[in-house]
């Protein structure tokens, strides 16, 4: 992004538009949902957060289906589930392998993102492309707090900004999994703020607080910043993952005091990356020899397992991105 988002409430809400239920928007007869159009979304967060003379829903075990791509550029997006007085509740979300784009936020506000507060959601292959928020605590781009959830082959691309616990897919994430999935993009924070008596920061490009929760199988492509206190390239610190498993970093310029995460994630940080190539935080032992290239690891892997000639080695390109 060339410039960072700043606080300028300059459109309307789509749940200032959207005041009556729209096409777009279906239940079925077991209370399932199926949303087409970026109006039938809008309407889905009226529902949830008790708008437009809505009766407030928190889609107890309901399902979510995107049966289109959606585009949310036109308005500013208001978050399904604002608080844990409105927050959703064992509902899934499955994205079908559509896209949100233009996703955009722009409040003085906490819990932001796709869904702001949710226990036990999960959101399946759903993508979030130019997504831009700007807010202060719990700031994620598919939740900005998720308790006991899973997030499963999902894509974020987008730029956040935030005062505390900001993450690329989850602010804040508590007994939960995020398997195969990505965050490409840009995390900011606003330094020398307080709030709720604690300094600013818990930054990652999963998540900026992953307690007691599983990742693995993510990349984050990010200039995630390491000047900022309690900051990980995955999760910030500040709760402790159970599980970190295959997850790579790349950042744009490199940032040598950057790790895995925070507090006893650094040893467990399965992969770290540079300007230039993709590292093994801590090399690996492959086909017999310690491997510490991501490419040379990999293809140590294919010639182990490949008797049949039915994988190919990988290459790193000429412009050093691999």
């Amino acid at each position: 992004w060339s410039e960072p988002i700043t606080y300028i409430p300059d459109k309307l809400r789509w749940t200032e538009v959207v005041t009556t239920e729209p096409d777009g928007y279906e239940e079925d007869e077991g209370g399932n949902i199926f949303i087409s159009s970026a109006e039938g979304l809008a309407w889905l967060s009226s529902k949830v957060n008790g708008l437009n003379g809505q009766e407030r829903n928190s889609l107890d075990r309901k399902r979510i289906y995107l049966m289109n791509d959606i585009d949310l550029s036109q308005y500013r997006w208001m978050p399904i589930g604002m608080s844990d007085e409105t927050s959703t509740y064992s509902v899934s979300l499955c994205g079908n392998n559509h896209s949100i784009r233009g996703l955009y936020i722009n409040e003085l506000a906490d819990y932001l993102g796709l869904f702001g507060y949710a226990f036990e959601i999960n959101i399946f292959n759903t993508q979030l492309n130019e997504c831009k928020i700007f807010g202060e605590v719990n700031i994620g781009a598919l939740v900005g707090y998720a308790h006991s959830s899973t997030i499963r082959n999902c894509t974020v691309r987008g730029q956040l900004h935030g005062i505390q616990f900001i993450g690329g897919l989850i602010g804040y994430d508590s007994h939960s999994t995020i398997q195969n999935s990505c965050f490409i993009g840009d995390i900011l924070c606003r330094t020398n703020i307080t709030k709720f008596n604690t300094i600013s920061g818990h930054i990652g490009g999963i998540a900026g607080v992953s307690h007691e929760s599983i990742l693995a199988n993510c990349y984050v492509v990010s200039e995630i910043p390491d000047t900022i206190a309690y900051t990980g390239v995955f999760s910030g610190s500040g709760g402790s993952v159970d599980v970190l498993s295959n997850c790579y970093y790349k950042d744009y310029i490199g940032h040598p005091n950057l790790t895995g995460g925070g507090g006893n994630l650094v040893d467990n940080s399965a992969f770290y990356g540079t300007a230039c190539s993709w590292l093994l935080k801590n090399p690996s032992y492959v086909n017999g020899a310690f491997r510490t290239d991501l490419v040379n690891a990999l293809n140590a892997w294919v010639d182990e397992n490949n008797a049949e000639g039915q994988y190919l080695h990988w290459v790193a390109d000429t412009a050093g991105v691999n």
